[in-house]
């Protein structure tokens, strides 16, 4: 829909994720030596989204709410870029959101609906309509098809998959580091 121009051109990105967890200093989400925290574990696949369908942005802004551990709670994270479009990007392990996703572009919107990240129905919503829901099948998590990509692409003999390059992922590394940096987000590593 967003290729053949359904909702117009794309102008905004909101998507969220989050579940509350419970607060032990030594778990992979809180411990700072395991890389703890909304951002990294979770956050990323907002970030992801927003990355995906409107590249690197422009300028980018951000804070945290912090945990005694020094990780984020949350992080809310605000992406510009240049023709005007805005994403507006929240995660948290500290509370259960709606983890949705809206797409607002200027003829309509698409509405992914909860667990957005592994969806079963989105939403067209156009001016003067009412909403057209959408329901499929969704077998697995979605690392399923990641690691049946992984294998087809050793298959075929190459060293990255063509349809989400090397560069996509540095690309996406660097955002989610100018994330951290804007948000106060720092451990130990990267000092190294």
């Amino acid at each position: 829909m967003l290729e053949q121009g359904v909702i117009g051109e794309l102008e905004s990105v909101k998507a969220d994720f989050g579940f509350r967890s419970t607060f032990d200093p030594k778990s992979r989400l809180y411990a700072p030596e395991l890389g703890g925290g909304s951002l990294l574990d979770i956050g990323l696949y907002p970030v992801f989204l927003a990355h995906l369908l409107l590249g690197y942005p422009d300028r980018v802004e951000a804070i945290a709410r912090k945990l005694p551990t020094t990780v984020d709670l949350e992080t809310h994270a605000l992406l510009y870029y240049a023709n005007g479009a805005i994403a507006n990007l929240h995660s948290t392990i500290g509370a259960h959101t709606r983890t949705e996703a809206h797409l607002h572009g200027s003829k309509g919107s698409i509405h992914w609906h909860t667990r957005w990240h592994e969806p079963t129905s989105f939403s067209l919503l156009l001016p003067g309509q009412g909403p057209q829901n959408f329901f499929f099948e969704y077998p697995s998590h979605g690392y399923h098809y990641e690691a049946a990509r992984v294998q087809e692409c050793l298959r075929q003999g190459l060293t990255e998959c063509p349809a989400l390059s090397l560069d996509f992922s540095l690309s996406m590394t660097r955002l989610l580091d100018a994330i951290r940096q804007k948000a106060g987000i720092s451990y130990a590593q990267d000092n190294l």
